[in-house]
């Protein structure tokens, strides 16, 4: 054993990661009943090392989903999209992402929404962020939320609408959507 992993434990991986991830979620579960903000506090402290797995797309998202879901609609209900109602796309799926590119992939998507999301390394690693962007774009006002500094989860409707109003060869993708829901009367907001 290392001097890293004595001072501070073996790091998991695979099947063993999935255990503790689903372990997390029973016992942030048992804690229910006290309080809602309990919960969530809980879920973001634990989060970040189970972040493949309870993300949007992740494995444990319906697990993770229903914990977090009950947590925040005990504070204020809101209808969410299904999570097979969001395309995830890594912003790596191009070289150089233009908002043609954006467009393109909003067309092709069996999806109401696309989340376009940074590559692990700059991940932000916040799934609880996710549900909470979800929720903010059940306002039909809403139709792009930035998730930290690098993802974001834009209307596909609002994408497909923007076809010939915009330069599709732009790669300034976030500013240009958020420019272009301004000037038709839409709101961005964002989530940390």
């Amino acid at each position: 054993m290392s001097l890293f992993e004595s001072l501070f434990g073996k790091k998991l991986h695979g099947p063993e990661l999935r255990v503790q991830a689903a372990a997390a979620l029973q016992e942030i579960e048992k804690g229910s009943p006290l309080s809602p903000d309990a919960v969530l506090k809980s879920l973001r402290k634990k989060q970040k090392p189970f972040y493949a797995f309870w993300r949007m797309g992740g494995e444990m998202h319906a697990e993770f989903r229903r914990v977090a879901q009950a947590a925040l609609d005990r504070l204020a209900p809101v209808e969410i999209l299904p999570a097979h109602e969001v395309a995830v796309v890594p912003w790596e799926t191009w070289e150089t992402p233009t908002v043609g590119d954006v467009l393109r992939k909003a067309f092709g998507a069996e999806a109401t929404a696309l989340l376009l999301s940074a590559p692990e390394k700059r991940s932000h690693k916040n799934a609880l962020a996710e549900l909470e962007a979800l929720r903010v774009l059940a306002n039909p006002d809403v139709v792009m939320v930035m998730i930290d500094e690098e993802d974001l989860l834009v209307d596909c409707a609002f994408l497909r609408a923007l076809e010939g109003r915009i330069d599709p060869e732009t790669e300034e993708v976030g500013q240009d959507l958020a420019d272009a829901a301004k000037a038709l009367g839409y709101t961005v907001q964002a989530v940390w």
